[in-house]
């Protein structure tokens, strides 16, 4: 079950609720079709569930399910919402206590959901004036073990030693941002930088980000080309 297992729960949704026009559509460009095969950005990579039959669900949203480790639901009124499992095949290293965070895992699942919602805002009947990143985090002291997020890249340090300890078992962060000028990378950035700072960490041990005219986003070429 995944209220039993440390959670990731990532979400996206206009300050108003709108209406998408093509959430239940069989059309091959819906957005009920994207979502059944989502854009990523690399083979092998921590993505959405892809080719997996999106499933209406009472008339108000489709569910996409990756068993073990993810559920993606994407609602009529523009709310997109997914679960992740914090555990050894997902996001966390392949250690015992299922308690060490993937850096890497996070931060590209989180540029690929904010990434997506970009072709949801595209859906929209009219278009939202502003939307409302949230992320949060749960029992991140599962059974005694305090999970744990280190700074830097992967190839930085061996991630079973060092690092910051979750200070609460739960935490969750919402922030507001303009729909008209959505930059999905910059979006990644500010959760990705939430989550940093929770744990205890500077923004220097921010890993995978490069500055833009714009202000820093998460780098999205670097990820691409990882091995």
């Amino acid at each position: 079950m995944m209220k039993d297992n440390r959670l990731m729960i990532l979400a996206i949704m206009p300050t108003l609720a709108g209406e998408l026009k093509t959430i239940f559509s069989e059309e091959p460009e819906s957005i009920r079709r994207k979502l059944e095969s989502p854009p990523k950005l690399r083979t092998s990579g921590w993505d959405l569930p892809s080719f997996t039959q999106a499933q209406f669900q009472r008339g108000e949203f489709i569910q996409v399910v990756e068993h073990g480790r993810m559920i993606v639901d994407l609602y009529r009124d523009g709310t997109f919402v997914l679960g992740g499992q914090i555990h050894r095949s997902f996001l966390a290293w392949s250690d015992k206590t299922d308690s060490q965070l993937h850096p890497l895992a996070m931060i590209e699942l989180i540029l690929n959901f904010t990434r997506f919602y970009r072709l949801v805002l595209e859906d929209f009947r009219v278009p939202p004036d502003r939307i409302e990143l949230r992320v949060e985090l749960r029992n991140m002291h599962l059974q005694g073990q305090k999970t744990v997020l280190n700074g830097g890249t992967v190839g930085d340090y061996w991630p079973f030693s060092g690092g910051k300890e979750a200070p609460a078992d739960s935490w969750n962060k919402e922030l507001i941002v303009s729909a008209n000028s959505y930059d999905p990378d910059r979006a990644a950035f500010s959760l990705i930088r939430e989550i940093y700072l929770w744990f205890g960490h500077s923004d220097q041990s921010i890993p995978y980000i490069k500055e833009t005219s714009s202000g820093t986003v998460i780098d999205a070429d670097q990820i691409a080309t990882l091995r």
